[in-house]
């Protein structure tokens, strides 16, 4: 006869929120991650179990888990016969044993030992395997053990609170020195900077695309790989990631006793297999995965990434690579809702972390397949907006607008700021414009005359010597281009992508931009020229 057991592993969010540097996040996930794989090994291998089908996460004898990414979730879902609580507590108690030698050498074993036993919360369940037992029924129970777990009442022993604490001079010491990190196959080197002290990324080397922060005897910083002294590379992203009504998927296509087990096997497969994609294209941009569980993602990266793509393209990339993905194994229609959060490199990497997962909430109640992102300037000011991942070309249109014409002396950070204040200033004519544009809709033309009447002499900033710019860098530095009005190019952009063919978008109104969302075309707007400014802003603007 046989039984179908679910274990559930944590707590991840608690120990993940307390971590104040890359390494520190890296290691709390990844460690949880090595608990799940060896669980994996220990029940796949166990002696007391016969016929042993481990369906979720997939795991595959003999595979290693040594590139440095968690790909191993907080579930795990097995069938054997002759599943025991005492043989299954047994083996929890040995993992959590052998844990403690994922720390580094100074801790007191004995009392860490201690606290792990108690810390770690392992609960499962043990079902019957009857004809009309489902995936369904055992996550059902696993929800429930979830909310009944319990922490130690102190954080003395904690060894966690010791390795997350290094010295400031030799950051990330006890990351690098922890048996976790040695398991790492060295030639990965998506954690690691190979200079001479051979650290962990930092937040402010990984906002500066892994390049250098130069301090000045000011106290200013500097990157030495900055194009044109921008401020966005201060700055860093966090993202969250995780796939939309995969629970769903799983629940209600795989009848484990219905003769699907190659079926429920196939789709954890396919999510590990697009794990490890993601990993690769997240180190190729130059971000930090800190975990990629299937259909979860959580990575550090800069603004702008390597390859000269910003953050929002990286995550239409992965959302489209998940996709494509899981319908070469027959899951149809899949894709991701992103948590993006924004912020000056200083800003606490715990607090980062919590506006992520605020905001990937935020867009799976928008509808799913969404993108929410914040900005918080180092000024305080806040910026943020939602919208459809199907309008991602349409978003990225609207914000490489900023970039195409960089290059030029037009449509600078000053420009773009005072277009977006006077679209604010004049919002009650602006949104009678917009109501008359839409119904029906207007001619461009003549939508684009009266836009230009809202400005005061918008020909006046513009440099029009000689009809043209200089390109003054870059590859096409010395060749001319063609001034462009940027008053009339935004109106354009207005009228693209909010009258002819509107996107699915809201403005965060809240000070957090993370709780109140409003559906206004004005406010969506003018937060996307306030994006654009940031990404155009020069270090001293504001």
């Amino acid at each position: 006869m046989s039984d179908i057991a679910g274990i559930t592993i944590g707590p991840i969010i608690e120990t993940i929120s307390n971590a104040p540097s890359p390494a520190a996040l890296w290691f709390a996930s990844y460690f949880f991650s090595d608990i799940t794989r060896r669980i994996c090994e220990k029940v796949y291998h166990s002696d007391s179990f016969k016929n042993t089908i481990i369906y979720a996460p997939y795991y595959n004898d003999g595979d290693t888990d040594n590139d440095g990414v968690g790909k191993f979730n907080d579930r795990v879902i097995f069938k054997a016969e002759q599943i025991t609580k005492e043989v299954l507590e047994g083996i929890i108690t040995d993992v959590k044993t052998e844990s403690v030698n994922n720390f580094h050498a100074i801790i007191n074993v004995s009392n860490a030992t201690a606290y792990l036993e108690e810390y770690l919360q392992i609960p499962f369940v043990i079902l019957p395997f009857g004809e009309d037992r489902t995936v369904d029924d055992i996550y059902s129970y696993l929800d429930i053990l979830e909310l009944m777990r319990t922490v130690p009442v102190h954080d003395r022993y904690s060894p966690f609170s010791s390795v997350f604490k290094g010295e400031e001079n030799s950051r990330n010491k006890y990351v690098r020195e922890s048996g976790l990190f040695k398991k790492v196959d060295q030639k990965y080197n998506q954690l690691q900077n190979f200079a001479a002290d051979k650290h962990i990324w930092r937040i402010e080397e990984i906002a500066a695309q892994k390049g250098t922060l130069l301090d000045h005897t000011d106290g200013r910083t500097e990157n030495c790989r900055t194009i044109n002294g921008k401020k966005w590379p201060h700055y860093y992203a966090i993202v969250s990631a995780d796939g939309d009504q995969l629970g769903k998927t799983v629940k209600t296509a795989a009848f484990v006793s219905d003769g699907q087990d190659d079926r429920v096997i196939s789709f954890n497969k396919a999510c590990k297999e697009n794990a490890t994609q993601a990993a690769k294209i997240i180190q190729s941009y130059g971000g930090m995965t800190i975990y990629a569980g299937g259909d979860d993602l959580l990575f550090i990266a800069p603004v702008v990434g390597m390859d000269g793509t910003n953050i929002l393209s990286l995550c239409d990339k992965l959302n489209s690579n998940f996709g494509n993905h899981m319908d070469k194994y027959g899951f149809n229609n899949m894709s991701m809702s992103f948590g993006t959060s924004i912020q000056y490199y200083k800003f606490p990497l715990y607090e980062a972390f919590e506006k992520t997962r605020k905001l990937q909430s935020q867009a799976k109640k928008y509808g799913r397949n969404a993108t929410a992102l914040s900005l918080i300037k180092h000024s305080g000011q806040s910026i943020g907006f939602i919208y459809q991942n199907e309008y991602s070309k349409a978003m990225q249109d609207m914000i490489d607008f900023a970039n195409s014409n960089d290059k030029y002396n037009n449509s600078g950070a000053t420009i773009i700021s005072a277009i977006s204040k006077t679209i604010l200033k004049y919002k009650p004519l602006e949104q009678l414009l917009f109501k008359h544009a839409c119904n029906p809709v207007m001619p461009e033309e003549s939508f684009i005359k009266v836009w230009l009447n809202s400005f005061d002499n918008p020909k006046q900033s513009i440099d029009t010597e000689n009809g043209s710019a200089t390109v003054l860098s870059g590859n096409n530095a010395g060749e001319k281009g063609t001034i462009v009005n940027p008053y009339t190019e935004t109106g354009k952009m207005f009228y693209s992508h909010f009258i002819k063919a509107p996107v699915k978008m809201s403005v965060f109104t809240d000070e957090d931009c993370t709780t109140r969302l409003t559906e206004d075309s004005i406010l969506s707007f003018t937060a996307l020229l306030e994006f654009q400014k940031f990404m155009r802003e020069k270090e001293g603007e504001r």
